[in-house]
């Protein structure tokens, strides 16, 4: 079964100058409008929803240091 019958018409989702902007670039590649279409709009899908990079440097994290405290009556409760 042919994918343009399956989904939506491109007249459905474009209006009639984009259909004729897509028809130029499609023949200049080569390829049907349909599929020229259908890869364009997986691209976007596809960097909309990739995961952004964090900005800054990535730096362990590290507790502040403090030195144990001794307690006094340590040795009595093991008595």
């Amino acid at each position: 079964m042919p994918e343009n019958q399956s989904g939506l018409l491109l007249r459905q989702i474009a209006d009639v100058d984009d259909i004729k902007f897509l028809d130029e670039v499609a023949t200049m590649l080569g390829i049907p409008i349909e599929q020229l279409a259908k890869e364009r709009i997986e691209k976007l899908i596809v960097t909309r929803t990739r995961p952004k990079t964090m900005t800054g440097t990535v730096q362990p994290f590290r507790r502040p240091y403090s030195q144990t405290k001794t307690r006094a009556d340590e040795g009595l409760k093991s008595v």
